[in-house]
């Protein structure tokens, strides 16, 4: 295990580089990084995406892995460092997104993140379940001085840092990550992820469906549950293991056959490296499942389409998850 803790070292000296350039380009280029540069391994490349595909590229390059390693990455495809070795020689498969969030920040709206995950190398076999260390990176908007950096060890526990960005030390030691302990969405956030049109109308209606099981009709004029639209799954993922969700439920992927019936495509789904840091999560305490409360062991590759959900704690997840199920097969969903 030491030896894969010295290469999260080394993995979170290239999220801070990553960083940098990602903050100087919208400084500096605010008129081209929201351009699209291209698509085909794994989600469309803005001109912001590609300053930070370049830096990874070039980083494995210099620095290979101990044992070597194949490299997962959206925007770059799978290579292995150093190129000399065979894939299936590699000791380690390493999951990449350089940037979850492209379509927050590109705009300097809402942080993004960037998202590490690192396995033992079983080839084409090997899952996110698999994850034995993973780092998250924010990156923030332009006015904010502040980040953090998520770390994780299997077993090992999770880690938040918090960065002064102007200095790079490392400030307030005192803050952790811990999950809501609520047991009940009542005035708490709980999102149902309808991020892009051409599904919203069967997921609002699935949303409406839970939350009536739940807790019934609002009455006049008040609020009952929160909800908001994180474009990230690593942003759903730390608002959940921070505390500030306590549910999150991604059944895009889960559409298919509905969009099939309807002579309809299926919009953006997630893909295993937006959920590459899945491991944080768990091991701050969350519980992260498919969406039909199984271990989430889809491969780490570039396009496999995956739903998830996310709950704060076990009593919460106990509680919905078997009428989100049942709502899902009401709806034929599923």
């Amino acid at each position: 295990m030491a030896q894969c803790i010295e290469l999260l070292d080394s993995i979170e000296k290239l999220h801070q580089a990553i960083r940098s350039a990602a903050r100087e380009s919208i400084r500096t280029q605010a008129e081209t990084i929201a351009q699209v540069m291209g698509s085909g391994n794994g989600d469309v490349s803005y001109g912001i995406d590609i300053v930070c595909e370049r830096i990874i590229g070039q980083w494995f390059a210099d620095n290979p892995p101990k044992g070597g390693a194949v490299v997962v990455c959206e925007g770059l495809g799978e290579r292995v460092y150093p190129s000399t070795l065979s894939d299936r020689d590699a000791m380690w498969r390493i999951l990449i997104d350089p940037l979850d969030g492209t379509r927050h920040i590109m705009y300097d709206n809402r942080s993004a993140w960037i998202l590490t995950g690192i396995a033992y190398n079983k080839g084409t076999q090997t899952t996110l379940d698999d994850i034995v260390a993973a780092i998250q990176t924010e990156v923030p908007v332009i006015l904010q001085d502040k980040g953090v950096v998520l770390r994780a060890v299997k077993q090992q526990g999770a880690r938040l840092k918090v960065y002064d960005l102007r200095t790079k030390n490392e400030v307030e030691t005192h803050m952790s990550l811990t999950p809501s302990s609520a047991t009940t969405l009542k005035d708490g956030f709980a999102v149902f992820v309808n991020v892009l049109p051409g599904t919203k109308g069967i997921i609002s209606e699935l949303e409406e469906r839970v939350l009536h099981r739940l807790y019934g009709s609002p009455s006049n004029n008040s609020a009952l549950v929160f909800s908001e639209q994180y474009i990230s799954s690593a942003g759903q993922l730390f608002m959940l293991m921070s505390g500030k969700y306590r549910m999150v439920i991604d059944i895009r992927a889960l559409l298919e056959n509905y969009q099939l019936r309807r002579n309809q495509q299926l919009p953006l789904c997630a893909h295993p490296y937006d959920l590459s840091t899945i491991r944080i999560a768990t091991e701050s305490g969350c519980i992260i499942k498919n969406a039909y409360g199984n271990v989430l062991d889809v491969p780490m590759d570039l396009h496999t389409n995956c739903s998830w959900v996310g709950y704060a704690n076990d009593t919460i997840y106990k509680h919905i998850h078997p009428i989100l199920l049942e709502e899902l097969q009401a709806l034929s969903i599923i």
